[in-house]
């Protein structure tokens, strides 16, 4: 279950993948890598189709980032996450934020399980957004109106 505490928590990390970065520049997963730069964090992206991303070096996989940040955002297919979530385990990654994708609801229920096995700290299913300090709209319209409804974790 997501709490304030484990979203707080994760954003105390600096150094964080981004495991499945778009090559397209204005895709969403472009869209965030940029702003969590803007806020300070060094950001490690994983694609294997890519060598640079934005300038920023492009790792094939999660377990070729060397060395590996505590923490990582997974944000591909629900169909990858499975594999994800296992090269999370083996790198020794202690926090996973899960981005809520697109794709078979079974496999990422797998992944989550596979993080939560090995004890790692996991925020699923919420957009960074709604954290990130001076994000701007439509996230402080998307935070107001899920704080309204009660749907913010605490």
């Amino acid at each position: 279950m997501n709490t304030l505490q484990s979203i707080n928590d994760f954003f105390l990390e600096k150094r964080i993948i981004l495991a499945g970065v778009s090559r397209q520049p204005t895709d969403f997963s472009r869209r965030l890598m940029r702003d969590m730069v803007l806020r300070g964090y060094e950001i490690i992206p994983t694609n294997p189709a890519s060598e640079a991303i934005d300038g920023v070096r492009c790792f094939s996989r999660i377990t070729a980032v060397n060395p590996v940040p505590t923490a990582a955002m997974l944000m591909t297919r629900a169909e990858t996450l499975p594999e994800l979530a296992q090269d999370c385990a083996i790198a020794g990654i202690r926090k996973v934020w899960v981005l809520r994708s697109a794709g078979d609801r079974v496999a990422r229920l797998r992944a989550i399980k596979i993080l939560e096995e090995n004890l790692i700290e996991v925020v699923d299913g919420i957009c960074p957004y709604l954290y990130l300090s001076e994000s701007g709209m439509p996230h402080s319209l998307h935070r107001g109106i899920a704080q309204l409804f009660g749907m913010m974790p605490h």
